[in-house]
């Protein structure tokens, strides 16, 4: 999760155009993992509590399953 400065940035130049956020895994200095997702921010404000569902992705041969779950995003 980006801390509110990094948000901040987001949002205000994700809002004329959509801004392409790149997140990177690292175990040590070894990269494990990456993807990439592309953000648009309205001009309008929400005006209440944005809930999103938090969905684990398919567990591995060797991790047990865990069941979704809903989060209140922060209030950066």
């Amino acid at each position: 999760m980006p801390d509110a400065a990094i948000w901040a940035i987001i949002k205000k130049q994700s809002v004329a155009a959509a801004a392409t956020v790149t997140i990177t895994g690292v175990k040590g200095s070894i990269l494990v993992s990456s993807g990439r997702v592309r953000i648009g921010t309205s001009r309008d404000p929400v005006g209440a509590p944005i809930f999103y569902r938090d969905v684990p992705l398919m567990p591995s041969a060797t991790e047990k399953g865990s069941s979704s779950r809903w989060r209140k995003m922060p209030s950066h």
